[in-house]
């Protein structure tokens, strides 16, 4: 009897311990929310902001930011400097507008950028050599718009639509659509690992999640733990190209070996729907997170538990998050009103 009594006493303990976890993690996150960093507006604030991209001109050199803004076009900074609406060349739909979707920027040299749109019948990337003075049509006819736009270098060049992957060698100037790609899947996202030009990740909706090793020529799934979670964000470890981060519409997942098996991160943004990921250059523990209406969190410790940072933006859906290049404490959010 004593010992069925120890037993019993035994799993009392264990379960009022993981009833009183989650009360444990409160204090730390309340004081974060009271020392956390408040947001302030850059000055962009007339649309919704659907991209961001940016990278300094050179050593010492002011950064170039451009900014997608929803049926308006491309807003350019240079530093601290006005913004500018940059849009000659881009082609115009109805009423007017030009609807910016997705953008990248040359890394070796951010006055080359290029901009995937929209249009009523699909898609098309046009590019800029000259900090976006004017733009040229470098790929048209796509069959639906962008579903992400990723470089490799200062070359080589990545269009993920609903259902094709087409890769540029040479800037933009020929095209090839990859043919070993699952094509069954409907594409959500695309990412490549910063430290493994050749390693890419690729989203799907439903589960569907896959890795290539090769440039993207061939892919294998890597989606065990997903369940049927959409893909909808990929950030990778800028030095470890299997430690991959995945925002899905139920929270972060994380995989360490290249997607054979994911995990879900802290309990905080279990229920959270994800738009955007991004990882800190220096550090693939530190993440960001922006999400459908919990605006900003970060995590440092490779999402074991999630900080809100949304002190001036209040419940605002993220749809862009970058880090300045040359003030890397300095975060970029773009919301359905404005650039913070």
């Amino acid at each position: 009897m004593g010992d069925e009594r120890r037993g019993r006493l035994w799993q009392l303990l264990v379960v009022s311990l993981l009833f009183l976890l989650p009360f444990l993690a409160l204090p730390t996150v309340m004081a974060s929310r009271a020392l956390e960093p408040a947001w302030e507006r850059t000055g962009l604030s007339e649309g919704a902001i659907e991209d961001i991209a940016l990278g300094p001109t050179g050593d010492g050199a002011a950064t170039i930011t451009y900014v997608a803004v929803r049926n308006q076009g491309i807003a350019r900074r240079v530093g601290d400097g006005p913004w500018a609406l940059v849009t000659e060349g881009l082609p115009r739909g109805v009423l007017g507008r030009v609807s910016p979707h997705r953008l990248v920027v040359d890394p070796s040299d951010s006055r080359r950028a290029f901009v995937a749109l929209r249009n009523q019948t699909g898609g098309a990337v046009y590019a800029t050599s000259n900090s976006g003075q004017t733009w040229q049509p470098i790929l048209e006819g796509l069959p639906s718009h962008a579903r992400a736009l990723v470089m490799v270098g200062n070359h080589q060049l990545y269009v993920a639509t609903v259902n094709s992957i087409i890769r540029s060698n040479d800037g933009g100037r020929t095209w090839r659509t990859l043919p070993h790609w699952p094509s069954e899947t409907e594409v959500a996202s695309l990412a490549v690992a910063p430290s493994a030009p050749n390693t890419f990740y690729l989203g799907g909706v439903g589960g569907e999640f896959f890795r290539s090793g090769d440039g993207g020529n061939t892919w294998e799934r890597a989606n065990a733990g997903l369940g049927n979670l959409t893909a909808r964000a990929i950030a990778v470890d800028p030095l470890v190209p299997s430690h991959v981060y995945l925002g899905t519409s139920a929270g972060v997942y994380v995989t360490y070996n290249g997607g054979l098996a994911w995990q879900p991160t802290g309990f905080q943004l279990a229920d959270a729907a994800v738009r955007r990921l991004l990882t800190d250059p220096r550090d693939g523990n530190t993440v960001y997170v922006g999400t459908d209406q919990l605006s900003v969190w970060i995590s440092r410790n490779g999402g074991g538990q999630w900080l809100p940072l949304r002190a001036g933006t209040g419940s605002r859906r993220i749809n862009a998050l970058a880090l300045e290049p040359q003030q890397r404490d300095l975060l970029l959010a773009g919301t359905e009103d404005a650039l913070f």
